[in-house]
């Protein structure tokens, strides 16, 4: 219903792209949240636009939605900036081309005393990697790589801050034809 909503906003007001990426229990068990609700936009001219027109008369239904969709427990919201840290390529093919493809999507918060700023930028120099137990970071393999690796950066927060500090989105072509990799 919000994804709906927010599509029907007019020719250059509405995102750029609107998805809706329901939860697999099936492949994650116990998902934190039944689904993800991205929208895109081509700058900040474009996010206040969409904005008036949620506030203006026209808009004022669908943000009365929007609204009561997310305003519910368990309904966070996150206003980031995507950087597509590998695949970029992959990435605008797939999106040119609408077919399904598989999305793993994972969300963190910083460790306490973590400033949002310095967290974003350890984010960023450890794209490609993951821990070890002797606490060096291990590049992954190549062959274990997703198609596209995507980082979402929150922007500054607002009073009360955001509930998560990072989402990740790492992309396959599908559940079957990618299931020999390591999610993350």
């Amino acid at each position: 219903a919000a994804a709906r909503r927010a599509i029907s906003a007019p020719e250059g007001v509405r995102p750029s792209r609107v998805v809706l990426c329901p939860s697999r229990p099936d492949l994650v068990p116990d998902p934190p949240h039944d689904g993800v609700g991205i929208e895109w936009f081509a700058d900040e001219s474009h996010i206040e636009r969409f904005d008036d027109w949620l506030v203006g008369g026209a808009g004022r239904s669908a943000a009365e939605g929007l609204e009561a969709t997310l305003s519910g427990p368990g309904q966070p919201v996150v206003v980031a900036d995507e950087v597509v840290a590998r695949g970029a390529d992959w990435l605008a093919a797939r999106w040119a081309d609408g077919r399904d493809r598989l999305k793993h999507m994972a969300v963190a918060q910083r460790a306490e005393g973590l400033t949002p700023q310095a967290f974003s930028e350890q984010w960023r120099a450890r794209a490609g990697t993951v821990g070890s137990p002797t606490g060096r970071a291990l590049v992954i393999p190549e062959r274990a790589r997703a198609r596209t690796y995507v980082q979402n950066h929150p922007r500054p927060a607002p009073a009360g801050g955001w509930p998560y500090d990072a989402v990740n989105e790492v992309y396959f072509d599908g559940a079957r034809a990618d299931a020999d990799l390591v999610l993350g």
